[in-house]
């Protein structure tokens, strides 16, 4: 099945426009190797998006978005040696990395240990009206790109108060374009890195650290947590400030 993937992924990558009964083909076969692919199914959305409602003989373009998608798929493909690209038996030992994350409509933060990212929202960006769940995804993102490197070959607890986006990362997928584009970073980054995420929600009450930041109440933050000796780190440039053109290319960066 793999050879067949593959060879019906390039068949694909080299057309300009196939039929909706050949994607749904593709799609189907795609779908099956997800059972041992973990995050594969991030990259079948586009897929789907583009033959739902259409009769199987109807002529569908092969975009650029199935085309990125397709590409992950014959990467995934291309290394795969018939067992689940990220056991879990890989993550079992702890203690787990926990990565704090929160958003508002000023800012965002992510913490890890004693090190915090924190970014105020641009005003240009704010004035798209992105949704909470968006601001919520991206803090996590941020987090998770910073950190990738000591998050390498780990198990991540992620803890955010904020459940639609604790069942986004669960389940590696989202009816939101732009929250679909903050998933794709996210499994790209886990497979670059071999990262098994366990979102966790809890409640706002109990998520003090990063709200205190994502709010900009610095002074109360270090009157409370002063202590731990906290280290500021910042995002790279392709990530703040962000904006709905960087959002939509943002897996080009990894």
């Amino acid at each position: 099945k793999l050879h067949k993937a593959l060879s019906s992924i390039e068949e694909v990558l080299n057309s300009y426009s196939t039929t909706a009964r050949h994607l749904s083909q593709v799609a189907g076969l795609l779908n099956f190797i997800s059972r041992t692919v973990t995050y594969g199914h991030s990259f079948l959305r586009r897929i789907y998006d583009a033959i739902a409602n259409k009769p199987l003989s109807s002529i569908v373009r092969v975009n650029q978005g199935i085309k990125s998608d397709l590409q992950i798929w014959k990467s995934f493909l291309s290394n795969h040696s018939g067992v689940t690209l990220l056991s879990p038996s890989a993550y079992l030992k702890p203690p787990f990395p926990v990565l704090q994350t929160d958003a508002s409509f000023i800012a965002y933060a992510a913490i890890y240990n004693n090190q915090y990212i924190q970014e105020e929202w641009t005003t240009k960006f704010m004035k798209t009206h992105p949704s909470i769940c968006l601001l919520e995804l991206f803090a996590v993102c941020v987090g998770l790109y910073v950190f990738r490197h000591i998050f390498s070959h780990k198990r991540i607890i992620i803890k955010c108060d904020n459940k639609p986006v604790v069942r986004m990362l669960s389940r590696q997928t989202s009816k939101s374009k732009d929250c679909m584009c903050l998933i794709r970073m996210v499994v790209s980054l886990c497979l670059q890195f071999s990262m098994s995420l366990q979102p966790q929600w809890l409640q706002s009450s109990q998520n003090i650290q990063p709200d205190l930041l994502s709010r900009l109440k610095n002074t109360e933050f270090m009157t409370l947590f002063g202590s731990q000796n906290f280290t500021k780190v910042k995002p790279p440039v392709f990530l703040h400030p962000i904006s709905r053109r960087k959002l939509r290319s943002l897996s080009s960066h990894l």
